[in-house]
């Protein structure tokens, strides 16, 4: 038995709307008109989605990438504070909601995170600008600016 109420399937509904709205580029209105029949499609929707899910990826998380990139998860213990044993964190290599995962470093209240975890991948790694950007989900001038303001902050 379901025990969703009709507000939070109306919520779900409109964020999934949001993202259709989002992923195909259409507006609401364009929309209505297909499914009005007053807008045909020259391609069959299996077409449409075809196309969509062969120009996309998944997206590759924090742990993923730092296996890829052979960076040792003591060091993500160390940058993040914490103590997540080597085999939990190599279980959740692809689980967004794992603790290392969910950061999106380029939120503000992941600053001081993110300033570390840069600074270890420069120091330590000795990574471009551009492989911390991919690694981190960010812009690679974001971390220009983030070594710069490192540098400027250990000289002072």
């Amino acid at each position: 038995m379901n025990n969703i109420n009709s507000s939070e399937q109306l919520y779900d509904s409109a964020l999934l709307l949001g993202a259709l709205l989002q992923i195909t580029g259409l507006n609401i209105n364009e929309l209505q008109l297909i499914i009005q029949g007053q807008l045909l499609l020259d391609n069959p929707p299996k077409i449409i989605r075809a196309y969509i899910l062969e120009k996309s990826s998944f997206r590759s998380t924090l742990c993923a990438k730092c296996l890829e990139n052979n960076i040792d998860f003591s060091d993500l213990n160390e940058v993040f504070n914490s103590n997540y044993e080597i085999s939990l964190i190599q279980q959740n290599l692809y689980n967004i909601q794992f603790h290392f995962n969910n950061y999106n470093f380029s939120l503000k209240q992941h600053f001081g995170i993110r300033r570390k975890l840069i600074q270890k991948l420069k120091s330590k790694y000795h990574f471009p600008n551009k492989k911390i950007a991919d690694i981190l989900d960010i812009a690679p001038a974001t971390i220009t600016k983030e070594i710069k303001n490192i540098k400027d902050s250990l000289e002072k």
